[in-house]
């Protein structure tokens, strides 16, 4: 009989072996999860780039696609799984740990061909009801969002709608045809809207390449201020004057 057939408790299927695509445990039944196809793949991959690109380097949350998540009896991996910074768990190195057993903060799930989206949506209804604060369901191909809340009902977003995610992201900024149509909006900035002092300080610092020294000790030039010199140099060899002064040609160069 296969597996997916059979009726598991939740530690005789935390025993079976990883497979590829994952199996998922929800309500005692088993299903496989379907594997992403290019436009799934590609939504997954840029979601998860602006939430990183936003919340790593204020340290608010980070967001990781495909991970099993083990909680409230079963063990889903959604799409993207995002966690507050200070509820990654770790392991006695301080680095992040393999095994999740708390809800995301926020799931999302994309829809794919064939999928059937009432799964989803029961799935995404799972999720906030065992402790997700907010549940994304993403349907590329009808270009819209449903945002699921705990005691709210979902609520169904299009075009220049915001997707709110400030319980968990406070200052992140994206619209659904920003998400969804990237080529054909202005590139969307999750900054915008938001004070966010810390990557500013980076670039100021750390973020900056070391100068290069020459054998005197002072910062090298670049090659355009060399040149940019040297074009000066050669107007003034010619009997043109410095910037500021008389342009008469009959003055010469300056000795």
């Amino acid at each position: 009989m296969a597996i997916t057939e059979r009726r598991l408790t939740l530690e005789e299927f935390l025993r079976l072996p990883e497979e590829e695509p994952p199996l998922e445990y929800l309500d005692g039944r088993v299903t496989p999860k379907v594997s992403p196809q290019g436009k799934h793949g590609m939504l997954e991959f840029g979601f998860a780039a602006l939430i990183n690109g936003y919340a790593v380097p204020l340290k608010l949350a980070r967001a990781i696609p495909e991970l099993r998540t083990t909680f409230g009896g079963g063990s889903p991996v959604p799409d993207l799984a995002v966690y507050r910074w200070d509820r990654v768990p770790t392991d006695p190195d301080g680095k992040v740990a393999d095994v999740f057993r708390e809800p995301p903060d926020i799931a999302i799930e994309v829809t794919s061909p064939g999928q059937s989206v009432s799964a989803l949506v029961k799935k995404c209804q799972w999720f906030v009801d065992h402790g997700a604060e907010i549940a994304l369901l993403v349907h590329p191909y009808q270009e819209w969002v449903r945002r699921f809340r705990p005691g709210a009902e979902p609520e169904l977003l299009r075009g220049a709608d915001r997707i709110d995610l400030d319980r968990v992201l406070p200052g992140f900024e994206l619209t659904v045809e920003a998400l969804l149509r990237p080529s054909t909006t202005a590139s969307p900035d999750p900054t915008k809207g938001a004070i966010n002092r810390a990557p500013m300080r980076l670039c100021r610092t750390r973020g900056r390449p070391p100068a290069r020294r020459g054998r005197s000790g002072r910062t090298g030039r670049s090659r355009a201020a060399r040149a940019s010199r040297s074009r000066r140099r050669q107007c003034r060899s010619a009997g043109w004057p410095r910037k500021g002064r008389s342009s008469a040609p009959d003055r010469g160069r300056r000795r």
